[in-house]
């Protein structure tokens, strides 16, 4: 989805109006708006339509309310990029954009770059919308209709894709309006090619397969960056193919484009619908992993009620910049939840035990993330399900975790690289990644870290699928790793506890 705010080079956040138009006067009496046709489309979208049932909040510095020129959320861990940012990327476009243009807004979000670009293209046009959240797709599309539009819900092989929905409802007249639940780095290749893209959603590089989509002559908008800092750029494609690249703001913030389905450690071709698996309950339970429970009685100082466990053939990894940690022995950590619990009375940071940062990879439905959440520390959880990490929200209302002390993170753990930095703990639970981007991934968890961090890595080991037969399909033989992998990937860490687990089964 869609999410991003800016300086816009000192102008931006200081345009919001109490009116659509009050904000559109605001944008173009700062020369952010310029081009007439831009200003118009503006105009003519009612911003409010795009963030109804938003409660409002008051800042130091401005109230967010439909016209403030900020990024505002609209659920689902995703926000509606602020206006200045919009009318950047509409700018940007605009020479690009006429009547009977095609155009593709990939992490469509609320749809409203779908309604403006709408206006740019008129009759004959088409305007393609591409979002990763089917929640989010749905109400867009409720947002469009309140608009005045009547979009087509098209299905992610390009159903009823060529079918006008224009009309004389619609403002702006007969372009073709589409919104499609759908993998933004795949684009839109069953439509051809686009004029212009916009791609509301960092990457580190631009998608290979939406330059491909771009026709010649076309550009392209979207930030590149890290996830500390991104900047969007602007991408030419000459009438010869040639590719030029330059930055056309200054440093921006947007949440990253992620796959609709990331890879994991499924079926044969190493994939697996995890948003339809988590549907269905809790597939891992809501008690944490034993090696992560073994990680609090351990390193962090916390009692821990001991009974045998079981599990798969796996790699355990525990390395850290500390000469002062323990070395450890298999986890066979009890389940924390319920009467039991797997915790002494002793639970929250204090007695000299401070608050930690925890980010926590492949999180699935959090039940890792919200256990040491439960425990005082402030955590972050990282998966490429939406559907996951809602039951993690809610797991984490159940066990009465704070919410400034919890937070999600929709993405693909190919593309969530570099990490937040100053993390003391980053937990990497059976992300099974290929090779190379594994490799990648465990590096930047290096970088993550506070001195004295520790990084905590649970994998599918190289005799998992000797231990396990044919109990699970597990991950391809290029997603399995030994412990001495994981220790050349972690370079400049001291390897604490390095293990391969073979569990009673």
């Amino acid at each position: 989805g869609e999410g991003g705010g800016g300086e816009g080079g000192g102008r931006a956040w200081r345009c919001s109006g109490r009116t659509n138009s009050e904000l559109v006067l605001n944008l173009t009496l700062a020369n952010i708006v310029q081009t007439p046709a831009v200003r118009e489309v503006m105009l003519a979208v009612d911003r409010g339509h795009f963030l109804l049932d938003r409660t409002e909040r008051v800042s130091k510095t401005y109230s967010y309310g439909p016209y403030a020129d900020a990024p505002q959320s609209i659920g689902h861990g995703v926000t509606i990029s602020a206006p200045h940012v919009h009318a950047m990327a509409l700018e940007a476009l605009a020479s690009v954009l006429g009547r009977g243009s095609r155009v593709l807004d990939v992490g469509s979000g609320s749809g409203i770059l779908l309604a403006y670009m709408h206006g740019l293209v008129g009759e004959g046009g088409m305007v393609v919308g591409v979002e990763v959240l089917e929640p989010l797709v749905r109400e867009s599309v409720e947002n469009l209709r309140r608009a005045g539009f009547e979009p087509i819900r098209a299905d992610r092989t390009g159903a009823d894709a060529t079918t006008p929905c224009g009309s004389a409802a619609a403002p702006g007249g007969g372009a073709s309006l589409i919104v499609r639940a759908g993998d933004g780095w795949e684009g839109a290749p069953d439509l051809g090619l686009f004029d212009a893209i916009h791609v509301g959603a960092y990457a580190s590089a631009p998608p290979e397969a939406l330059v491909r989509q771009l026709k010649p002559g076309g550009r392209m908008v979207l930030p590149l960056g890290t996830h500390d800092r991104q900047a969007i750029h602007q991408i030419d494609k000459s009438a010869s193919g040639d590719i030029s690249t330059r930055p056309i703001s200054d440093h921006v913030r947007y949440v990253p484009l992620v796959r609709r389905t990331p890879p994991s450690c499924g079926g044969p071709d190493g994939a697996i619908d995890w948003d339809a698996r988590y549907r269905r309950g809790w597939a891992y339970g809501r008690e944490p992993n034993d090696f992560v429970v073994e990680v609090a009685r351990r390193f962090l100082g916390y009692v821990v009620k001991e009974e045998s466990g079981c599990g798969a053939e796996q790699t355990e990894c525990f390395a850290g910049g500390s000469a002062a940690a323990q070395v450890c022995s298999e986890a066979k950590g009890d389940a924390w939840g319920g009467d039991a619990g797997a915790l002494g009375e002793d639970r929250a940071p204090g007695a000299g035990r401070p608050s930690l940062h925890v980010l926590s990879l492949g999180e699935g439905q959090g039940r890792n993330a919200v256990f040491l959440a439960s425990l005082g520390h402030s955590v972050t959880a990282v998966d490429g399900s939406a559907v996951g990490l809602r039951k993690a929200s809610l797991l984490a209302a159940e066990r009465d975790v704070p919410e400034a002390r919890f937070t999600t993170v929709v993405a693909d753990l190919h593309a969530y690289v570099p990490l937040p930095a100053s993390c003391d703990i980053v937990l990497s639970v059976f992300c099974a990644l290929p090779s190379p981007a594994r490799a990648q991934l465990h590096a930047a968890c290096v970088r993550a870290l506070r001195p004295g961090g520790m990084v905590v890595i649970v994998a599918f080991a190289p005799r998992q699928s000797t231990v396990r037969g044919a109990r699970a399909a597990g991950p391809p033989a290029d997603r399995l790793v030994s412990v001495s992998q994981l220790a050349s990937e972690l370079e400049g860490l001291d390897l604490l506890v390095g293990e391969e687990v073979e569990a009673v089964l």
